[in-house]
């Protein structure tokens, strides 16, 4: 009976010092420092810490000396955001080891490297990253520095001048991704098995891109879902129904919900991303799954043009096609006047 308590009791213990170790290591305070001082030459408003125009240097030490400040659990910021002709790099380990839920560096146009490790200290705990409106900014290690973002769900690259192609495997490590935005017509390439990784991704959206193609493998994923998938295409001026082949949206192994109108972005104004919805792509894209459909709201749908009468024909599909208007007067698909020349 002694030994059974014991063993008890030795159990008992390493479960307390489990749920004691656990709790240290999550900071849970997200306000900012009571000393406004101590995030100077930045500034703290609402949780959200403020670096305009200071260099990568200086930032650096101001995390560091404001870790030295706080105690362990005070230290996490809700959001840091990072913006101005000042910065010129982001060295190692910017934060210390202050862990912020969400990083938003926009609007730097001297901005050269920002280090692999930059974000050290905060890898598993970031939750959502912005890189926007950074021209100058190197590339070259941009996927080893987001792979390590572990619980990243949230994530926007654009407006980058030297982000040309998405590689192969770019999002390899991040499982836990659900949202992903592109953007820039500096993105020429999108490369086959791209997102392969992205087992929880529900939204991804390439917009206002140089593409002009789409590779066969372009969207397929390591595992089959259940979960709908909403890739948003608009915007993308030079990627045209020509630049799809049969197999770019047949093997997504999903149900997929095709977004070409940009109804939720308010700047999109391009309204001809896919006037002709060509059969030889798109049908095999209804096959795949019984939940796909075509988000069309507000593009000009050419209900003349022949190549677009088979979905007239085929009735069954028309309540997926989402917000379909034809550009001549509005017209329904259905209209009589509608390709009255085709055969």
């Amino acid at each position: 009976m002694i030994m059974i308590n014991n063993l008890y009791l030795n159990l008992l213990l390493v479960l307390i010092v489990s749920v004691t170790y656990c709790s240290c290591n999550l900071p849970v305070s997200s306000s900012c420092p009571q000393n406004e001082a101590l995030v100077r030459p930045c500034r703290c408003e609402y949780g959200i810490i403020i670096c305009h125009d200071q260099t990568g240097v200086r930032i650096k030490e101001m995390f560091a000396h404001l870790s030295n400040q706080l105690e362990y659990i005070n230290r996490h910021i809700h959001m840091v955001q990072i913006s101005g002709i000042a910065i010129t790099q982001l060295p190692d380990n910017v934060f210390s080891d202050i862990t912020v839920n969400e990083i938003v560096i926009r609007d730097a146009p001297k901005l050269r490297t920002i280090s692999d490790t930059a974000f050290k200290g905060t890898k598993l705990f970031t939750k959502r990253l912005v890189i926007h409106n950074c021209p100058q900014l190197q590339v070259d290690t941009l996927w080893t520095l987001i792979n390590k973002l572990r619980e990243v769900s949230s994530m926007k690259l654009c407006e980058l001048e030297n982000l040309r192609e998405i590689p192969t495997l770019a999002f390899k490590e991040l499982n836990k991704l659900r949202q992903l935005l592109i953007c820039g017509p500096s993105v020429r390439t999108l490369h086959e098995k791209a997102f392969f990784k992205l087992t929880s991704l529900a939204r991804l959206d390439i917009v206002n891109t140089g593409l002009t193609r789409l590779h066969d493998n372009s969207f397929v994923f390591e595992h089959p879902s259940r979960h709908m998938l909403t890739i948003g295409l608009f915007d993308n001026r030079q990627l045209t129904a020509e630049g799809l082949s049969a197999h770019t949206f047949a093997h997504m192994g999903r149900p997929v919900s095709l977004d070409f109108s940009g109804y939720n972005f308010e700047s999109v104004h391009y309204r001809r991303q896919m006037p002709v919805i060509h059969e030889h792509v798109f049908r095999p894209f209804f096959k795949a799954h019984e939940l796909n459909d075509i988000n069309l709201y507000g593009q000009e749908f050419e209900c003349q043009n022949c190549k677009n009468v088979w979905l007239k024909k085929e009735v069954s599909l028309h309540e997926k096609l989402l917000g379909l208007r034809c550009i001549i007067q509005s017209r329904q698909l259905m209209d009589v006047l509608n390709f009255k020349s085709c055969q």
